[in-house]
């Protein structure tokens, strides 16, 4: 296997100084996947029976449920994970995690199949889900898009529809009805009754079994806080954020990702910015703006990262986490590429990432097959 990249170590002191700052990045990265922090990746898209999957996986999506994580969504091609998958398209999957002992329980678990419909498997693509659950909610739906026809009566076009499926209730509820374009990108806020989501250029938000979808005006990715009450999106190239009336426009860049306002230290917007990780924060009439990462993706921030939260991004096949309360910063996994589909629980104890293996962790029997994989970090 290919070793890991090598990154120079740095003074534990000028780190931990530099992180809580948030003015540079800060890794304790060793040359041997012996460092990483947190357990070994496990990965959850394995075929029944531990067997090889026979598709990629990827796109994952962590319930946000305080520490508890009880289930990952992801989309996948495979059709060896579940019995009974034999529509031929990518679908959506739950994982469910079976117990809080880790990290040994995170090698079973049940898989559930989400892209479904009253009158079975969805006849489309299904794609890009996004979890419920925050620091007060249980998760129990799944929002997704699909060109499938199926999973609603009242969609019969096959162009992408936003849904979300209620894995309490267990049924799927079309939410972009009445939308002419494609409808793409969903995020769902944490109590299950309102999605985001973008078509034609705008974004748009819906209550889940109820009324039509209202218009925000111009923008795409957009993205709720876990508890729903804030939201970002990107309008002309640049990220914006907005709390009721509250609205700033933090700058260039995608991606962006919020945290809940839990403390009086505001709100952390994490987003891309010029092949760099950014975080603005928000108090009040105030902003500041400042890099947590070069040459980097976001792949995650955390309730409460305003202040004392987590930051988690890749670089290149590496993936890290800053712990803005502590200072604390640490090489996570090496994988054999890229790492750039991650998502982070509500206090980042669990990490949901999607790759071809690493160094460290492989997937069922050696495969090089593009896997979602679970990883826990000490609370």
């Amino acid at each position: 296997m290919p070793s890991a990249p090598h990154i120079p170590r740095i003074s534990a002191r000028i780190c931990v100084a530099a992180a809580l700052a948030l003015g540079a990045l800060c890794v304790f990265a060793s040359s041997s996947w012996a460092g990483i922090y947190g357990s070994t990746p496990v990965s959850i898209s394995s075929g029944m029976g531990g067997a090889t999957p026979n598709g990629n996986s990827g796109e994952p999506a962590v319930s946000g449920d305080n520490r508890a994580v009880r289930f990952v969504a992801y989309s996948s091609y495979a059709s060896n994970l579940v019995r009974g998958d034999s529509n031929g398209v990518r679908d959506i999957f739950a994982w469910f995690r079976p117990t809080n002992r880790v990290p040994r329980a995170l090698r079973s678990g049940r898989l559930q199949r989400v892209s479904f419909g009253p009158n079975g498997q969805a006849n489309g693509e299904s794609s890009n889900p996004a979890v419920d659950g925050s620091m007060v909610n249980r998760p129990h739906c799944v929002a997704f898009q699909s060109t499938a026809t199926n999973l609603s009566s009242r969609d019969a076009t096959p162009d992408s529809d936003i849904f979300v499926r209620d894995l309490r209730r267990k049924r799927t509820i079309l939410i972009s009805n009445g939308i002419s374009g494609p409808a793409v990108n969903p995020s769902i806020a944490g109590n299950c009754k309102k999605v985001l989501f973008e078509s034609g250029g705008k974004v748009y938000w819906s209550r889940v079994g109820a009324g039509a979808p209202k218009s925000l005006g111009t923008g795409t990715e957009p993205r709720f806080s876990r508890d729903g009450k804030s939201i970002t999106f990107v309008r002309g190239g640049n990220v914006v954020f907005r709390h009721g009336r509250l609205k700033r426009t933090l700058g260039p860049g995608g991606a962006p990702r919020v945290s809940d306002y839990a403390t009086s230290h505001g709100w952390a917007v994490a987003y891309n910015s010029g092949g760099n990780v950014k975080v603005g924060i928000i108090n009040g009439g105030r902003k500041s703006i400042q890099t947590a990462a070069r040459n980097a993706v976001v792949g995650g921030v955390t309730s409460r990262a305003a202040h004392r939260g987590i930051v988690v991004w890749a670089r290149s096949h590496a993936l890290y986490y800053l712990n803005r309360n502590t200072g604390n910063s640490d090489d996570l996994a090496y994988g054999h590429s890229n790492i750039t589909e991650i998502d982070a629980s509500a206090r980042a104890n669990l990490i949901a990432f999607a790759a071809t293996g690493g160094e460290n962790f492989i997937d069922a029997r050696g495969n090089r097959t593009k896997s979602v994989y679970v990883k826990w970090l000490p609370k």
